[in-house]
């Protein structure tokens, strides 16, 4: 059988900002990958580190790029081997 990889951006808004040393935050965006075989979904989501110099746009650059190993990949230990640590 074979497994589709989605990946997309979400935007959800704060119920109020959110501070934290000279930065406020008034909505989240984040990756969301949905693995699909068959019947079965699995989706997981992901917030970039923006002190590291990531962006919702380069994870899921990221993502897309590693779209066929990370579905051909077989468990999360070979997931693990394809990410870049």
């Amino acid at each position: 059988m074979t497994i589709s990889l989605s990946v997309h951006i979400e935007t959800w808004p704060a119920k109020t900002p959110f501070r934290i040393s000279g930065r406020e935050v008034d909505r989240f965006e984040f990756i969301v990958a949905e693995l699909q075989e068959g019947d079965c979904i699995g989706r997981g989501e992901g917030v970039p580190v923006h002190y590291l110099g990531e962006s919702v746009a380069s994870v899921h650059d990221q993502a897309l790029n590693l779209r066929e190993q990370i579905a051909n990949a077989v468990g999360g230990h070979q997931v693990q081997r394809i990410l870049p640590p």
